[in-house]
């Protein structure tokens, strides 16, 4: 199963409510917007949202399909485009 989200900021609540589904890997890849200002809006960052896909199993990649490492995603500023997969997914 493959999901787009847009949630302006709002990834790792979304991420909480769907910890079941992450953690049994149902959901194959998500889309999303990285966008700095709104998740610092919520008081976290891309470091934060990097880990809680890592917790699943999640690898982040870019639009060239390359694993992003936490301390790219910890570095980012203004809005980016990624695909969360999971790890069986992402190979």
């Amino acid at each position: 199963m493959w999901r787009c989200v847009q949630v302006q900021g709002f990834e790792l609540k979304l991420l909480r409510g769907a910890r079941k589904l992450l953690a049994a890997q149902r959901i194959a890849c998500i889309a999303f917007e990285l966008a700095t200002d709104w998740l610092r809006g919520q008081n976290t960052s891309g470091a934060e949202l990097w880990k809680a896909f890592a917790r699943h199993d999640y690898v982040i990649l870019d639009d060239n399909f390359q694993a992003v490492p936490e301390r790219v995603m910890a570095s980012l500023e203004g809005v980016w485009d990624f695909v969360a997969c999971a790890r069986g997914v992402a190979r």
